[in-house]
């Protein structure tokens, strides 16, 4: 980030407009990522919890 200790407050203004911008588009990134991985997390905890019920009703199947 460039130093606000420029004497112009107009120039200090937009350097931090710049850098607030640019934050919103990295956040707004992170944030569609976030999103995407919780999405794809609970897609494989429903297929882990799915294989493990199957594996459980197998295994009493068998015992019987």
């Amino acid at each position: 980030m460039a130093v606000l200790n420029d004497q112009d407050p107009q120039k200090n203004l937009l350097t931090l407009a710049t850098k607030l911008v640019e934050l919103q588009e990295q956040n707004r990134l992170t944030q569609t990522k976030i999103n995407d991985l919780e999405k794809r997390s609970t897609l494989l905890i429903r297929e882990r919890d799915q294989i493990l019920l199957e594996n459980s009703r197998t295994f009493a199947a068998k015992s019987k």
